[in-house]
């Protein structure tokens, strides 16, 4: 039984170290262009990985919840978005600093002139029909509250290999009974898409942000990052 677990530990820890690897030689071979450039590289339903901006890094406890997500999931991109067209992009974090988290749009060319690092990821091929359900779906939830208690569980899932949902429940049912739960920033962009045959992982209910950057899915549009990120 020990070597056993032994053997799942040292699995755990060398995918870790694999996903780690494999998410800095794609982040390392994305072009890197000025904030102008990622803007106007953005089409519909484009997916957009980001760190949180140092200006808004304002309080210990919110750089250390940015540094915990970087390590959980062995990527330094924390969140994901998504542009809907006409300059508007949905997520969560999207918010006041009083206000709870709730999945809301916001203006898009405003958000990438906050930026520090981003990265830009498409899915090829999707009809306009696709992308209209895909949109309409996510404008549908505005509102919607963070569920940080399934984040947590998520990660304990990937990391020790616990399963969550009932045995023999499908991804979709495992969304809840509202049909949406339960929402992260990154499955309430996975489920429109695994609903159009566009599966990022096996359940759209464990994706994280890492996991559209290593599916072979989407294709590295381009990135932000650092000082090389100039002003729109």
């Amino acid at each position: 039984m020990v070597a056993n677990r032994l053997d799942s530990d040292n699995w755990s820890w060398q995918r870790y170290k694999w996903q780690a690897q494999q998410a800095s030689a794609l982040i390392a071979a994305t072009p890197l262009v000025s904030k102008k450039d990622f803007y106007l590289h953005t089409q519909p339903c484009d997916i957009i990985l980001t760190t949180t901006p140092r200006k808004s890094q304002d309080h210990w406890l919110r750089r250390l919840w940015v540094k915990v997500s970087g390590l959980a999931q062995a990527c330094h991109y924390c969140s994901a978005k998504i542009y809907l067209d006409h300059n508007l992009v949905a997520g969560y974090g999207l918010r006041l600093h009083w206000e709870r988290s709730r999945y809301r749009g916001v203006d898009y060319q405003r958000l990438v002139s906050l930026l520090d690092e981003a990265l830009l990821l498409r899915v090829p091929g999707l009809t306009d029909g696709q992308r209209q359900r895909i949109s309409r779906f996510v404008q549908e939830n505005f509102g919607a509250p963070f569920n940080q208690r399934w984040v947590i569980r998520s990660f304990l899932q990937r990391r020790f290999g616990k399963k969550l949902n009932p045995k023999g429940l499908s991804p979709v049912a495992s969304l809840g009974r509202n049909g949406i739960l339960p929402l992260s920033c990154s499955t309430i962009i996975a489920f429109p898409f695994f609903q159009e045959g566009i599966a990022f992982a096996e359940s759209p209910t464990l994706i994280w942000p890492i996991d559209f950057l290593l599916s072979p899915l989407t294709q590295k549009v381009c990135r932000l990052g650092g000082s090389e990120a100039t002003r729109l």
